[in-house]
């Protein structure tokens, strides 16, 4: 299955991570191994509904006589090397929080005090504790950038152990908790974008200074118009569903959630682009009569777009330029999301939700680059989780494992076809 292109492109792979941390205190990378026989393995999960359901997990009440092949397993092949002469290598983990936290028995997660597997920061101060140590109120995830009290509690290997209990992968050599992926999709085109979505599309039609009407459902339906045009001139397939562009959907006194069926993740990276396009559409409109606060709006959408493009135009390394680029546009996108969600609470208004996954998406900005966040993306699909999960609980337990593989094979590999 691996031709010289294959080899070459694992060495190749391994040189960019040579300057690393982690790849120094590998005891097989920095052993002087042949790199290009280093097949890098990363592990891809997703919760996917499939870890409520108890019938995910079913025991034949014996031990497989053949391995996924069909070949006979033999005690005798015990210690030996699996795949011959190459050495297969934990690269990392790329999945949502929901599947890491049960890999791992994450104690840090969105639903607790301490909400980052990554540091100490916390999402809220306990009244009955003194504000200091873990309580301290600089420890809020909401404070951002490179000076934040919270970038001083960046986790090491034993630290994340300590805390979450060893598990059968963190015992794998080379294990490392800053292997495990920030996911873009689930962090940005399922969460902070549509919170982006929702607060632009009403802060646009609160009046009818860029959108005529005298409801604010009138007013939606020319944006709809506008986006639904949009679309067309860029024969774009994903869009999302007329009903966004409503009051049933858009409320105005709570923060919304945007289900999957109405706008789902790829077509959530195509609205970049347009809220980009409206946010310079309107301060043309509005002209001499533009505040800082269009700004901040435009500015936060042409951020996440230049972040977006600058994504699926780089490679799984960006260059020393784009990685530059990349920062300073999470610079423009969080001082002016900032601003504006400060603005919504003083006007008490459900806006600009300042969610911990922004912060999650600032350790993708200051920790992971230069690898490009895109190729730690699950677009895989969940729908994709699903399907192999079904296949495996009609599988027999001696071919499981090859029935699945196959499916993923399938899965992946037509998208690429010729």
């Amino acid at each position: 299955m691996l031709g010289q292109q294959q080899l070459e492109d694992a060495r190749r792979y391994w040189e960019m991570e040579r300057d690393t941390e982690w790849f120094r205190q590998h005891p097989v990378l920095s052993a002087g191994v042949d790199l290009s026989k280093c097949i890098p393995l990363r592990l891809y999960g997703d919760g996917a509904e499939a870890f409520r359901n108890p019938a995910c997990m079913q025991s034949s009440s014996t031990y497989p006589s053949v391995d996924a092949w069909g070949n006979p397993l033999e005690s005798g092949l015990a210690g030996t090397r699996i795949a011959g002469e190459y050495t297969f290598v934990l690269d990392g983990v790329q999945a949502d929080q929901d599947y890491l936290k049960i890999l791992f028995d994450l104690q840090r997660v969105f639903s607790r005090q301490q909400c980052c597997h990554c540091c100490k920061a916390i999402q809220w101060v306990r009244a009955d504790m003194p504000p200091t140590g873990d309580n301290d109120p600089e420890l809020l995830y909401t404070r951002w950038g490179r000076t934040a009290a919270h970038r001083h509690t960046l986790v090491n290997v034993n630290e994340f152990i300590g805390l979450n209990g060893a598990t059968p992968l963190t015992s794998i050599v080379g294990f490392d908790p800053w292997r495990l992926y920030p996911d873009v999709m689930h962090i940005l085109h399922l969460a902070v974008i549509p919170d982006v979505v929702v607060s632009v599309f009403l802060e646009y039609t609160d009046d009818e200074s860029i959108f005529s009407g005298r409801k604010r459902d009138d007013r939606l339906e020319e944006l709809w118009q506008l986006y639904r045009s949009w679309c067309e001139d860029g024969n774009i397939v994903e869009r999302a569903q007329r009903k966004l562009f409503s009051t049933a959907i858009l409320k105005n006194n709570q923060y919304v959630e945007i289900s999957q069926k109405v706008m789902n993740a790829t077509a959530c990276r195509y609205m970049i682009f347009f809220l980009a396009v409206l946010g310079e559409m309107a301060l043309q409109k509005l002209g001499q009569q533009a505040s800082n606060f269009h700004y901040w709006i435009a500015g936060v959408c042409w951020a996440f777009a230049s972040m977006e493009r600058i994504m699926l135009h780089g490679d799984r390394f960006l260059n020393r330029f784009d990685c530059e680029r990349f920062y300073n546009d999470y610079l423009v996108m969080r001082g002016g999301y900032n601003h504006l969600a400060q603005r919504a609470l003083s006007l008490q208004l459900p806006r600009w939700h300042c969610r911990p996954k922004l912060h999650q998406w600032e350790h993708a900005v200051l920790d992971y680059l230069p690898r490009n966040p895109r190729y730690t993306s699950n677009f895989l699909g969940e729908d994709f989780v699903r399907r192999a999960k079904a296949l495996a609980l009609r599988s027999h337990a001696n071919w499981m494992s090859r029935h699945v593989l196959l499916r993923y094979v399938l899965q992946f590999c037509l998208a690429r076809r010729e």
